[in-house]
């Protein structure tokens, strides 16, 4: 049996490295960012603080570039911390502000997370800056707006169900969504495709239009390789509540 550690928070055995004899437990750290910006917003409790009105910090183990919300005394703005561990966003009025905004050429970026029984998916907006943003049209197209939309075909998204996200470009300024690990298509004749010079440029998670759920979050500077992107599927697929 594989020993305990942080990929799930302490509350069970994540997926073991990839070629790895000693079958040490995976999680984001082992991803080499490099200088190119590396955030994990982990799952694990003590990462979180709370108020009487609802969340009030989020935690960067890696960079301690935290979120937070905009004030500290309206549950309005902030999202609430739920008995199951995760972050709720209930209007679109919450959101967790990054400490410092995020301008990455190549880029990473993951969550889990899910939408609450009963909700519509549409126009969610996951993450975003003044004008740039990774964006839920409806559960089954995603669009990645840096200067302009790039629009995905994406595996759908069902209303109460876990799934897990990804978004990445490349050196090349090629661009992809994952759900589930499973690839996106282009739609609407998308080139899916925005040098690197033309920076995604981010300043705070959240105002998703309905309620729903963050589990975890990952930031990397860079595109993932294939096995990255398969164990780091798996570390936060299997991600479960307290």
């Amino acid at each position: 049996m594989a020993p305990l550690g942080l990929a799930t928070g302490f509350y069970g055995l994540g997926p073991t490295l990839q070629g790895d004899g000693g079958g040490r437990v995976f999680d984001p750290s082992h991803i080499r960012c490099g200088d190119d910006g590396f955030h994990w917003y982990p799952f694990i409790k003590h990462t979180k603080t709370i108020n009487g009105t609802g969340v009030t910090v989020w935690k960067d183990i890696l960079s301690s570039n935290n979120i937070a919300p905009t004030v500290t005394n309206d549950a309005d703005e902030q999202p609430a911390l739920t008995s199951q561990g995760t972050v709720r966003f209930q209007q679109a009025t919450d959101s967790l502000v990054f400490n410092s905004a995020l301008s990455m050429g190549e880029f990473s970026i993951y969550w889990k997370h899910k939408f609450v029984t009963g909700q519509t998916i549409s126009n969610e907006f996951m993450i975003e800056g003044s004008a740039d943003n990774i964006r839920f049209v409806d559960s089954t197209e995603c669009i990645i707006d840096i200067g302009g939309d790039q629009r995905f075909n994406m595996p759908e998204i069902d209303e109460g169900a876990e799934y897990v996200f990804g978004a990445e470009r490349d050196s090349n300024g090629d661009m992809m969504i994952y759900v589930n690990n499973v690839a996106g298509t282009s739609k609407a004749s998308s080139s899916l495709n925005v040098a690197t010079s033309t920076t995604i440029d981010l300043t705070q998670f959240g105002d998703p239009a309905n309620d729903s759920e963050f589990y975890e979050m990952f930031i990397c500077g860079k595109a993932l390789s294939t096995s990255d992107r398969k164990a780091l599927y798996n570390y936060l697929n299997q991600i479960s509540t307290y």
